[in-house]
């Protein structure tokens, strides 16, 4: 019966480790606000599909 609460808590054990994640390998991103686009503006899309996007958002969204 103890050897098998070792193993089970051995089990536990490395099964916990193994969700490590150095930190050293994790890219952090630099925000200027809550809501600041990093990227460069969208010069392909069209008046016209602007529009449409934008009457699509407020049937949709009207809660915010």
């Amino acid at each position: 019966m103890r050897i098998l609460l070792l193993l089970t808590l051995g089990l536990v054990c490395m099964s916990l480790t193994s969700c490590y994640e150095d930190p050293a390998n994790v890219t952090l991103h630099d925000t200027k606000g809550e809501s600041s686009y990093a990227g460069s503006p969208d010069t392909a899309a069209s008046r016209d599909r602007q529009d449409v996007l934008a009457k699509r958002f407020q049937m949709v969204q009207t809660d915010r």
